[in-house]
């Protein structure tokens, strides 16, 4: 069953009526979002262009020239980010990417018409109590498992201990992670093995961005991890994608996993990968790729998705 997220982390309800704030899957295929004026800042009368649109769902909010107040056709165009307070920082001019102020894009989960099949090793497939096996697209189900897991392991042990702890709890909730992205296009040259270089750091709790060396996440302290990580190949025919994640070195014995995929060609190729490793202070983290289509393509940076390399401390 399909189910649409907007930016603000809301499920939105199906719905066949006109109401604000909900879904609607028609039945020639089509998915109709209905979104609130005071969400857009398109006025009642006014009919927005097909750029205007995209810009909404870029993360970015209209006004006729005065914060908050919606254009109806009078007045000067402006953008503002969602979380925007005023007018500082807007622009005139239609935005054509994604806004920067942290925003999270709508996100629509579905099934394939047609299954995509892809061999997972069985030791990444979670095993649920009623024997079956449960993986979903785009979905990194040992993360999920493991997380949720390795919480339950942490919440009894914390509670266990809170009796004797007369200070501050704040270290034993500091779980050391670590998520780096890039927003810059990386040129990728045919068949050669290529190192991903990040320029961005989402969340950092333990200190292992490597500032000097941005192609690596530095591992600070020993433990098990739950590694992931997603590429975005650009627009090309012809050849394979593939990505792994290695430790240290890049040889075929310290990779952690792999994958490879075909293109097809008329979309971007993403990839999704993750896995669990046991881990000690000074490991380097790293994601690699390559890709054989007869000439160099790059690791987009103009889709809604970047190319990420994260990592979690899920045990001892």
């Amino acid at each position: 069953e399909e189910f649409c997220i907007k930016y603000n982390g809301k499920i939105l309800p199906y719905s066949s009526e006109f109401v604000n704030d909900t879904v609607y899957y028609s039945a020639i295929g089509r998915i109709i979002v209905r979104i609130p004026n005071s969400d857009s800042g398109w006025g009642a009368d006014y009919v927005p262009t097909t750029d205007e649109m995209k810009a909404y769902f870029y993360g970015w909010k209209m006004n006729n020239g005065t914060f908050d107040t919606l254009y109806n056709g009078t007045g000067t165009k402006t953008w503002t980010t969602m979380s925007a307070t005023s007018n500082t920082g807007s622009v005139t001019t239609c935005p054509t990417t994604m806004a920067t102020d942290g925003y999270t894009p709508y996100r629509l989960y579905y099934q394939l018409a047609q299954p995509e099949i892809e061999d997972i090793p069985p030791i990444l497939l979670p095993v649920y109590p009623n024997g079956s096996i449960s993986v979903d697209s785009n979905i990194m189900p040992l993360l999920n498992y493991e997380l949720m897991d390795n919480a339950r392991k942490q919440i009894d042990s914390l509670m266990d201990g809170l009796a004797g702890v007369t200070g501050s709890i704040m270290p034993k909730e500091n779980v050391p992670m670590c998520s780096v992205y890039s927003d810059l296009a990386q040129s990728i040259p045919n068949e050669v093995d290529t190192k991903i270089v990040f320029n961005k750091v989402r969340t950092d709790t333990d200190n292992n961005a490597d500032y000097t060396d941005r192609s690596k996440i530095k591992i600070n302290t020993s433990g098990k991890y739950v590694i992931s990580a997603i590429v975005n190949f650009a627009f090309h025919t012809g050849g394979i994608r593939a990505a792994y994640i290695a430790v240290n070195d890049n040889n075929f014995v310290n990779r952690l996993t792999e994958i490879i995929k075909s293109p097809d060609g008329s979309t971007y190729t993403m990839t999704s990968l993750s896995t669990i490793a046991e881990l000690k202070a000074g490991d380097c983290i790293s994601l690699w790729v390559y890709q054989n289509c007869g000439e160099a393509i790059s690791i987009d940076s103009n889709n809604l998705i970047y190319t990420t390399l994260s990592i979690v401390k899920v045990g001892d």
